[in-house]
């Protein structure tokens, strides 16, 4: 049996008639994803068939383009961040099927099945995510203006230089203001000033 096989069995085995009974009915079946809906959420049960053969599940809600990890959801139900790393060394079916099972207790127990958008776990969860998101954002512009300022500085054009940290020197290593200094000189030398 492949592992796609055996993840979608393990799936239907142990944990298909537990979800129809929270009201989940199967919505969708493509190669490496199982989804499942109910009237508040999605779970969608993805194998990494052409990467790593990795499954995870994800839970969603109809009408947001974010969906979220069931793992960290279970984690901050359960109020554990005790993540138990993977083990290599067991079979991918022993796994998958010690997953499903560990996932067919956990999602009536922690009631992931009434879980909404306005869940105050989904809702903290949220703004993590758009908290690293902009964290993200915010790093990849500060490199963007370093790269910048350090091809106009290389390549002795002051006035570019300016322009690039100019208001923005905040965000920047000091260095970049000692910088700043040499190039108004420099641009005051070749003016005649």
């Amino acid at each position: 049996m492949n592992k796609e096989h055996l993840f979608k069995h393990s799936i239907s085995k142990n944990l298909d008639k537990t979800l129809i009974e929270l009201g989940y009915s199967r919505t969708r079946e493509y190669k490496g994803l199982l989804e499942y809906r109910n009237s508040k959420n999605i779970l969608n049960f993805i194998f990494e068939w052409n990467r790593d053969y990795s499954f995870y599940c994800q839970i969603e809600f109809a009408g947001e383009q974010t969906d979220y990890p069931l793992s960290s959801v279970i984690e901050r139900l359960k109020n554990s961040t005790d993540t138990k790393p993977a083990k290599f060394d067991t079979q991918f079916g022993e796994r998958v099927n010690k997953w499903t099972k560990e996932l067919k207790n956990d999602i009536p127990k922690l009631g992931i099945h009434l879980l909404t958008k306005s869940s105050e776990v989904i809702y903290k969860l949220k703004n993590e995510i758009e908290q690293q998101s902009l964290e993200y954002n915010q790093l990849l512009e500060l490199e963007a203006l370093k790269r910048s300022a350090d091809e106009a500085w290389n390549s002795n054009n002051y006035q570019n230089y300016m322009n690039a940290v100019n208001g923005k020197l905040g965000q920047l290593p000091l260095s970049y203001s000692k910088k700043l200094e040499i190039a108004k000189k420099q641009i005051m030398k070749n003016n005649g000033l």
